[in-house]
């Protein structure tokens, strides 16, 4: 050690001083910084009681019984997740979990698979493991020729509705879905449905308000317009799930209201066919 102040004998007979480890941080810093650095604290701390006791890691335990996956241990316990993988016993905590998925598909199974689903979407969303495979392997469109499409939402050339969407999953702030569909509700449905199979938090999606135009052309000009002023807000969810992505921070819903009246306002003065919803009112105030 080049440092005068700090030398190895002088370390080690500062740490014995010491009964706990986080009583050398919070009282000699600089002490525990330099064990840190010159690679001596574990060999100075080695008289040290644990402060991780045996009811620490019953409570490990007790944490890990409390969720159904090891992801959402993670997620909720961090702190018990890491002592346990520190411990080496995250098997034994979590061996009432369901087993990692380490099956190798071939191609015939995926084929099996893929017939039990009478749509791609019912595909993903219930056997997202097996969809998954066969979109890296490049022929899940030949194993899925037989599922029905479903429908893209809205043709250019018959009504259709512009609708907003929040979707707020605890602990992300929440987000402005909006589109076009003849079916809005459902569309709110599937979408929620889409982010829960993606987390396991808690995830609320409510309707803000829909407006109906006869022709479907009209409100993807809206949209289009919309994306347009709005594209520097677009924040999509943290993790990653298939379908729609787009959604904006709701932070930004006072602006987004205004430029949508302002462009209603001017479809009703060239004289589009506009019915809005009972809630526009409240929504546009």
């Amino acid at each position: 050690m080049s440092n005068a102040r700090w030398s190895r004998d002088k370390i080690l007979n500062d740490l014995k001083r010491y009964s706990t480890r986080r009583e050398v941080k919070k009282l000699n810093g600089k002490l525990y910084h330099a064990a840190q650095r010159y690679k001596l604290l574990d060999e100075g701390c080695a008289h040290m009681k644990r402060l991780w006791t045996k009811k620490h890691i019953s409570q490990v335990y007790a944490d890990a019984l409390d969720c159904s996956t090891r992801v959402e241990f993670e997620d909720r316990f961090s702190g018990s997740y890491d002592r346990a993988l520190k411990e080496k016993i995250m098997d034994d905590v979590c061996s009432h979990m369901p087993p990692k998925r380490v099956k190798k598909y071939t191609r015939n199974q995926l084929e099996e698979i893929a017939l039990k689903y009478e749509t791609i979407e019912e595909f993903r969303l219930h056997d997202g493991g097996a969809y998954g495979v066969a979109h890296k392997r490049g022929f899940c469109k030949e194993i899925t020729r037989h599922m029905r499409k479903r429908p893209t939402g809205y043709n250019k050339h018959k009504g259709a509705y512009l609708y907003f969407h929040k979707h707020t999953v605890n602990g992300l702030p929440p987000r402005v879905k909006m589109g076009i569909s003849v079916t809005p509700d459902s569309r709110l449905q599937r979408y929620n449905l889409s982010l829960r199979s993606a987390t396991t938090k808690e995830v609320v999606s409510e309707s803000l308000t829909s407006i109906y135009f006869t022709k479907g052309s009209d409100p993807l000009k809206i949209e289009t317009i919309l994306k347009k002023v709005f594209s520097k807000y677009m924040n999509p969810f943290s993790f990653k799930h298939e379908g729609h992505t787009e959604t904006y921070d709701y932070c930004k819903i006072t602006e987004i209201k205004k430029t949508l009246k302002n462009i209603l306002d001017a479809f009703s003065y060239h004289g589009k066919e506009i019915y809005v919803t009972k809630d526009y009112q409240e929504f546009i105030c």
